[in-house]
């Protein structure tokens, strides 16, 4: 799934001024790759579904989306739901909120995606990018498996990964080889920190969706729940 970006109205003219911001291309002029990379440090953390034949159809997650915000049951001030459903190949709902947006995500790796729209303060480099967003992703799905909104047959659908996450970085204008080695660092990291010793994997690009951005695979074997791993990554 591409997140839509500069020009893409979600829900009015001030998320897509937002979305400009947050997606366009800085140049820096006289910095190397790698320096620029670290002025960025927005990234994607992607749940997938535990049956990637799954036949859930993305839209049946609005009320449940809906309801978190009418309840404000995550930390970010939640904004609205748009509906990509209709998308060919690879639909998505979107729960929007003030520092990223959570997608649904259908297609051939359907899951559950956390994705920054802005990026952690630069000192605190990309392991607090990536535990922000790790933490982000699982209070989502803390909140949606415990949601009085979720029917039983979509509960059943919506049985999520315990022991895999996919983590990219969210800024094309990264080049992913120069910070590839200190992203994969940061990465393990922070699984150490939460107790998991992890594999990590590199997962190829994309070139015919255009998507060359750095996404790696991250898996363990047994390890604490997701509840647990967000009480150790919640700040």
């Amino acid at each position: 799934m591409t997140i839509p970006n500069s020009g893409d109205n979600i829900v009015g003219d001030n998320v897509a001024a937002d979305n400009v911001a947050a997606n366009s291309t800085v140049s820096h002029a006289g910095v190397t790759p790698t320096e620029s990379a670290t002025s960025s440090h927005k990234v994607d953390v992607k749940v997938p579904l535990a049956d990637l034949q799954s036949q859930l159809e993305v839209e049946a997650i609005i009320p449940v989306f809906h309801s978190l915000i009418q309840e404000q049951r995550l930390p970010q001030l939640l904004v609205d739901v748009a509906d990509y459903s209709h998308m060919p190949g690879e639909p998505f709902v979107l729960l929007v909120a003030h520092e990223g947006l959570f997608a649904l995500e259908g297609g051939e790796r359907p899951g559950l995606r956390y994705s920054q729209r802005r990026g952690v303060a630069d000192e605190g480099g990309w392991s607090a990018s990536v535990r922000s967003a790790v933490a982000a992703v699982l209070e989502a799905r803390v909140e949606i498996e415990a949601s009085g909104a979720l029917s039983d047959d979509l509960r059943a659908l919506l049985a999520f990964q315990n022991d895999q996450v996919e983590i990219t970085i969210n800024d094309r204008s990264v080049a992913p080889g120069p910070v590839q080695e200190v992203f994969v660092d940061a990465v393990r990291d922070v699984f150490a920190e939460l107790g998991v010793e992890t594999r990590v994997e590199l997962v190829e690009a994309r070139p015919q969706r255009m998507d060359d951005r750095l996404t790696l695979r991250v898996s363990w074997q047994g390890g604490p729940s997701a509840a647990d791993l967000l009480a150790k990554a919640s700040p």
